[in-house]
């Protein structure tokens, strides 16, 4: 059976295959780490801390090391066969603009001024690539390391 979730990444580990496993929370509000293994044939980049990342796949059991006990146990992972980052919404797209590693200089304080300067027009803007509405806020260098 296929799944379908959007999750905000918390971690991405590189696998020996090229791609990796990715961990996150799931949107809707639940606080249970959700894993899913994404090969390199579909993984179209590396994912970053904060993001939000759409995940399709079959759902598989493989063994997961506790760090703290030492112990092994089967958790359930989603085998992607479809990996992207998904555009950021509400509170989401400041923590991306804030804790985004390609974005040097711009964090919550500036994430937050846009934020409350476009609220939902922040995403089109972004989408679009507007640099000059961006620097009403932000300086231009900072503007275009966002788009």
């Amino acid at each position: 059976m296929t799944t379908a979730v959007t999750l905000q990444v918390t971690s991405f580990h590189d696998g020996p295959w090229g791609g990796g496993v990715l961990l996150g929370l799931g949107t809707d509000g639940g606080r249970e780490t959700l894993r899913a293994r994404i090969p390199g044939r579909v993984l179209p980049r590396r994912p970053v801390p904060g993001e939000l990342w759409r995940v399709t796949g079959s759902l598989g059991a493989y063994p997961v090391r506790d760090p703290r006990t030492g112990s092994v146990e089967e958790v359930e992972h989603i085998d992607a066969a479809w990996a992207a980052p998904a555009m950021p919404r509400g509170a989401a797209i400041r923590r991306w603009i804030a804790r985004n590693p390609a974005i040097p200089g711009v964090g919550e304080g500036y994430a937050e001024r846009l934020w409350e300067a476009f609220g939902g027009r922040l995403y089109d803007l972004i989408r679009t690539r507007d640099v000059e509405a961006l620097a009403e806020v932000l300086d231009r260098p900072k503007a275009a390391a966002i788009v």
